[in-house]
């Protein structure tokens, strides 16, 4: 889910995997899990980034790109990369760069983590949860 927190935040999201299949699988579920809500990604969408657009990881706005395991390394040589979401989908693992880890929470919310949200008496309405946000 916090790939689906991480879009609908609109940051910017990496995907690795050795296949490149399984980038564009999974790039685009993750998009069709916006679908799902009536949302579409109005932001760059490149499902397995090709060598000659490598500079477009610099870019100041929100993209959801998948790149190949074989090509990480020249991740740390990247000018301009700033705060990223990185998904590892063949360890199922995932990764922050450019992100202080006091504000990875406030920046990508854990939809499971609901402690903050209900009150210690018991359920919480829907109001009660938009009023916290608001």
């Amino acid at each position: 889910l916090r790939i689906m927190a991480a879009l609908l935040s609109e940051r910017r999201i990496i995907m690795v995997s050795s296949s490149p299949t399984r980038l564009a699988f999974c790039s685009h579920s993750a998009l069709g899990m916006l679908a799902q809500g009536l949302l579409h990604w109005q932001h760059l969408y490149i499902p397995v980034m090709p060598p000659h657009l490598w500079q477009y990881l610099a870019a100041p706005y929100p993209y959801l790109i998948g790149i190949l395991s074989s090509t990480v390394s020249k991740l740390d040589r990247t000018d301009g990369l700033g705060e990223v979401l990185m998904i590892h989908l063949d360890s199922n693992q995932m990764e922050t760069r450019g992100m202080d880890t006091a504000t990875i929470a406030s920046r990508l919310p854990d939809l499971f983590h609901s402690q903050d949200l209900v009150p210690k008496g018991g359920a919480a309405s829907v109001s009660e949860l938009l009023a916290q946000d608001l």
